[in-house]
């Protein structure tokens, strides 16, 4: 039996934008950078389309984010488990 992956992909690219979303808003009350652009951001990465100039580098955080062995986590936790017990 094969799991269909189509909802886990759908989530990971939603999350994606909303992290992107996250970084470009800022942590201010108002957004850092104009709601249409975030806007259009959005539609971008939901349509596989260029992002706006002003969110690229947002975009780019995130991929780098995104690119980031999945191991590579677990063998930092593994480390600091094993170097901080007392803290773990």
């Amino acid at each position: 039996m094969t799991i269909d992956q189509t909802p886990i992909i759908a989530n990971l690219e939603n999350l994606s934008i909303g992290i992107a979303w996250c970084l470009a808003w800022g942590d201010k009350r108002e957004s850092q950078i104009n709601l249409a652009v975030l806007q259009q951001m959005r539609l971008a990465l939901k349509d596989g389309k260029q992002v706006p100039e002003e969110t690229q580098s947002l975009v780019e955080q995130v991929e780098k984010l995104q690119n980031i062995p999945k191991d590579y986590f677990l063998e930092q936790i593994s480390q600091i488990q094993k170097d901080y017990p007392d803290l773990w």
